[in-house]
């Protein structure tokens, strides 16, 4: 059991019934960092991801944050954000495209740049596979530049998704609790058998009538005995 001491005033969860706590914040950066660790945290008794984090679940902790913390779910989900940032990218690309050609041809036609042909004109004439090489170390490095943006971004909402989830879970358990109704739909309620309830009625009503008819050809007997006292006294 992997352990988190949480920070005063913060929220911490639980699977029912036992007292293996974690910090809500910390089990959510993990999830969305090392998912893999969620489900070894109590030893593989409980599926979390899928429980409380689970878009079908009717105990996801998701349906709790609105349509803000739907957003922030599917930018961390797959490859949205990438695609989203590599659209942002482009876009300031289109945008500043006027401005990046005046630069380009001003620093072609440049002293500055021309004075330096000794220094990159080796370069220029390189063989093929130096040029393979020396684009394709390029292209890690935009690689690697790209990467360390998502990186900073998806931090940056991993934190605000874990704000939410601090704010909109609602505490179940302690002072200024609300009823859980997500761990009180976990427990589930005997189903009762209307037909086996018809049954015992009818063998109620059979029980009493049969006793309604004793009891009716009791008195008939009854009766019948003292008239034949009463014929007998006359004699």
């Amino acid at each position: 059991m992997i352990s988190f001491d949480a920070e005063p005033n913060t929220k911490v969860v639980a699977p029912i019934d036992t007292d293996k706590w974690i910090s809500l914040t910390a089990l959510n950066r993990m999830r969305r960092t090392d998912p893999s660790k969620v489900e070894n945290m109590w030893h593989n008794q409980y599926t979390i991801l899928e429980s409380w984090f689970g878009e079908n679940s009717e105990y996801s902790m998701l349906q709790h944050v609105g349509f803000q913390g739907f957003l922030l779910s599917l930018l961390l989900k797959g490859p949205f954000l990438k695609i989203l940032l590599s659209g942002a990218i482009l876009a300031a690309f289109l945008v500043f495209l006027p401005v990046i050609e005046y630069v380009t041809n001003r620093l072609l036609v440049s002293g500055f740049l021309w004075m330096q042909w000794p220094t990159w004109a080796r370069f220029v004439h390189a063989a093929l596979p130096l040029k393979l090489f020396l684009a394709q170390y390029s292209w890690k490095v935009l690689e690697q530049g790209f990467g360390h943006v998502e990186h900073i971004i998806r931090e940056r909402i991993i934190e605000w998704e874990c704000q939410m989830l601090e704010q909109c879970v609602p505490v179940t358990v302690g002072p200024g609790s609300e009823p859980p109704a997500v761990l009180t739909a976990a427990i589930k309620e005997p189903q009762i058998d209307e037909t086996l309830i018809s049954d015992l009625i009818n063998d109620e009503e059979d029980e009493r009538v049969d006793e309604l008819v004793s009891s009716i050809v009791k008195t008939d007997e009854d009766d019948d005995d003292d008239e034949d006292d009463e014929d007998d006294d006359d004699d």
